[in-house]
């Protein structure tokens, strides 16, 4: 323990992200295999089970950790506010360290933070076209789609599809676990923190489609532009 505590925030940030997305895909398989299974056939189950389990997980943080919610600090790489701060560029960033850049935009100075809407929105585009290019330009994204439209097919070939979609889920419950840890900086943890994104991401799914990934990523800006449009104007009535 005092051996974590005397490491950088940075490098505490970075072991949180392997930890949360090393245990979400383990819980993920773990749920797939026992409970999630036996529920292919009736997909109205399937959904009443995750919301199920959304809410015995949520009371389970709760008995542990209580209801109040916990500021998790900015890796030091996205914090400093001292000399060389606010920087005017990327070397200056790497440099110092700074919370935020300013840049000039139609004239006027703005101030755009480094963490918040740098680096979330970079992991985004990473995550999203890592995801795309497993699914389309890979064997294992070949099989999960064939698994997908014609499971029994795919068995006969001597894939083990079980496997496959237990790996799927396992996989979807670390990124799910990940995007926990990148968003704790900007928003803060606690135990309301994944009800309060539920809501936008089946939003983004009824717009895009939930069999199509490229509409899903779709919905989910519209959804997100949306939502910081109305923050925005909203303030002045509008």
């Amino acid at each position: 323990t005092d051996f974590l505590f005397s490491l950088n925030t940075t490098v505490l940030f970075i072991i949180a992200i392997g930890v949360a997305a090393l245990v979400g895909v383990g819980l993920g398989s773990l749920m797939e295999a026992t409970l999630i299974r036996p529920l292919y056939a009736r997909s109205i189950y399937q959904i009443m089970l995750t919301f199920g389990l959304a809410f015995i997980g949520t009371e389970i943080v709760r008995a542990i950790w209580g209801r109040s919610g916990f500021t998790m600090p900015k890796p030091s790489l996205f914090a400093s506010t001292g000399e060389g701060c606010p920087a005017t560029s990327i070397s200056g960033w790497l440099q110092y360290h700074c919370a935020t850049i300013a840049v000039e935009i139609g004239g006027q100075k703005a101030l755009i933070r480094t963490y918040n809407e740098m680096f979330v929105i970079l992991v985004g585009l990473v995550v999203l076209i890592v995801v795309w290019l497993l699914l389309q330009r890979s064997r294992l994204g070949m099989i999960i789609r064939a698994g997908v439209q014609d499971s029994a097919m795919v068995e006969a070939l001597g894939i083990n599809v079980r496997r496959i979609f237990t790996l799927v889920f396992g996989l979807g419950v670390g990124l799910a676990a990940l995007g926990g840890v990148i968003a704790a900086p900007a928003s803060g943890l606690s135990d309301s923190m994944g009800a309060t994104l539920l809501l936008g991401s089946l939003i983004a799914l009824a717009i895009g489609g939930l069999t199509s990934y490229p509409g899903a990523a779709a919905g989910a800006i519209i959804v997100g532009l949306l939502q910081q449009f109305m923050i925005k104007y909203g303030q002045i009535g509008i």
